[in-house]
């Protein structure tokens, strides 16, 4: 789903990217994301692309970025977990998943689980990124890193010029860890296995962890 968060900035929420925490935080600084409606597309994951809302008018767009190995392991997680969501995904409206559900097996090891995706999906996170983000970022102003969440909270603050109180700033920068995958869920990573994800999402990789990162988009207003 989409969020307004403060009155014009937008919040797309890219499945399995911490995307639970970043609402999370944003609530208890006292500031509550605000879902917008996307009508025919499955409304958890709405792209900016997918949502109507003719009361905003968005002055600063961002989303967030998870390493693509700990990407793959945290679908693993979820498909392993007990009733989950993933399973119930309607059929009749538009969701990031739709092209690699079919090929999810519950009861895999994880390794096993992973290859058979990226074999029959090579490169689908890095696609799924495109899809949200525009294959040059030109749909966001910034994406943060999972792993560097206070840093990239912080910029967000910054640069959408929310208004945070001082006294709530800790909540913004301090991540609530929010997973409906089943705890202590652990997958073993064969390295060929790990290899062949580095190779296959190797346009994240190279965009957001090798070199300096950034996070600018190149969104035009």
């Amino acid at each position: 789903m989409a969020y307004v968060i403060g009155r014009r900035a937008l919040f797309l929420h890219v499945p399995k990217t911490g995307g639970k925490s970043v609402l999370a935080s944003f609530e208890r600084a006292g500031m509550m994301p605000r879902p917008l409606r996307s009508p025919g597309f499955h409304v958890g994951h709405a792209t900016e692309r997918q949502c109507y809302d003719k009361r905003y008018r968005y002055v600063f767009v961002f989303g967030f970025v998870r390493h693509p190995v700990e990407w793959w392991e945290s679908l693993w997680k979820f498909a392993e977990t007990p009733g989950s969501s993933l399973f119930e995904i309607d059929p009749r409206v538009d969701h990031p998943f739709d092209s690699i559900l079919p090929y999810i097996e519950r009861g895999l090891p994880l390794s096993e689980f992973v290859s058979r995706l990226i074999t029959e999906k090579p490169g689908f996170y890095s696609g799924m990124l495109d899809r949200y983000f525009g294959p040059d970022l030109e749909l966001v102003d910034f994406i943060g890193r999972t792993d560097l969440f206070k840093l990239s909270m912080r910029r967000v603050v910054y640069r959408a010029k929310l208004p945070v109180r001082r006294r709530r700033a800790r909540y913004i920068e301090n991540p609530v860890h929010i997973n409906k995958s089943a705890p202590g869920s652990a997958g073993v990573w064969e390295d060929s296995v790990r290899t062949e994800v580095l190779r296959s999402e190797s346009k994240v990789i190279d965009r957001f962890w090798n070199g300096v990162y950034t996070g600018e988009g190149r969104r035009r207003r």
